[in-house]
């Protein structure tokens, strides 16, 4: 199924983020990454832009192109500008009803991962002789 080589993430509230990450392997990064938009919560929008939230954001480079609006129900985003460090990223994106001018955010959410995480190394007690 051609789905299953397509990079995506659909866009929800904050407090649905636990629901709608995912966990990417950084070797498989596709060029772009596609953000679903539910049309109930975009009908009317424009899409003001996107960008990194939390503690290791890092937005600069994030460029106006990153992040850009195909149609009503997807963004695609250029992955080579993004944030790929591994660990946690979340990003928000910002919208403007047209008709009310009422602004607000949806967010995505991932994992980066690779084959050579961070361990610890556990040392045993040497033994009571």
């Amino acid at each position: 199924m051609i789905e299953d080589h397509i990079t995506s993430l659909e866009a929800c509230k904050y407090d649905d983020l636990p629901k709608y990450t995912k966990v990417f392997h950084k070797s498989t990064l596709n060029y772009h990454l596609w953000i679903y938009l539910n049309p109930d919560d975009v009908r009317d929008t424009y899409f003001i832009k996107g960008l990194e939230i939390g503690p290791e954001a890092d937005n600069s480079t994030i460029f106006p192109d990153t992040f850009v609006r195909d149609s009503q129900c997807w963004i695609r985003v250029n992955t080579g500008f993004l944030n790929n460090k591994i660990g946690k990223h979340t990003l928000r994106l910002l919208f403007v009803n047209r008709y009310t001018d009422t602004d607000f955010s949806l967010y995505v959410s991932y994992y980066i991962q690779d084959d050579n995480p961070d361990k610890p190394y556990v040392y045993m007690k040497p033994g009571i002789d």
